[in-house]
């Protein structure tokens, strides 16, 4: 019988091991971490599993955009951004895991969104180079506490798509 047990309790752990990866949180500690060149493996090893969205794909300007929430940050609803480019890290973003949310008056939340606009109507050769530009601005001007994310690229990509 105490054998039956063990096989059965074994079979249970390995079955588990074969189920769906953990979606990982990242805590300020493992965002501190983080740096710029690494692979989405090793950023998979410091933050334990995968992300909110693990079915992210490179787009065709080689970018992998992964999502994931903060975990004990100083909002407790935060989140953190990461940007790959050629399967190397290339941006690293927090919404609220390290410092405070900003929060936006209606007028700057107004201004924010004629300088995106503004970025979109001013399509030059790259205009998604050019639109990442003005976002890392926009984003630096907010000490990295905006709610506008690189995320928003796709937006304009796809605008770009159905405009040509």
């Amino acid at each position: 019988m105490k054998k039956l047990f063990y096989i059965g309790a074994m079979s249970a752990l390995l079955l588990s091991a074969c189920g769906e990866e953990e979606t990982a949180t990242v805590t300020p500690d493992e965002f501190k971490k983080l740096e710029n060149g690494m692979s989405p493996d090793e950023v998979k090893e410091i933050v334990g599993g995968i992300s909110k969205n693990p079915d992210a794909k490179e787009d065709d300007d080689l970018y992998l955009f992964l999502e994931y929430d903060g975990e004990n940050g100083v909002d407790k609803e935060s989140s953190v951004l990461l940007t790959f480019k050629d399967g190397k890290l290339n941006d690293i973003y927090e919404n609220g895991l390290m410092k405070e949310k900003v929060k936006f008056t209606k007028e700057q939340e107004e201004h924010i969104a004629e300088n995106v606009a503004n970025a979109i109507s001013k399509a030059s050769a790259d205009p998604i180079d050019e639109y990442e530009t003005t976002l890392k601005q926009i984003i630096t001007k907010t000490k990295g506490n905006s709610n506008i994310s690189m995320k928003d690229k796709e937006i304009i990509e796809l605008e770009n798509i159905a405009l040509n």
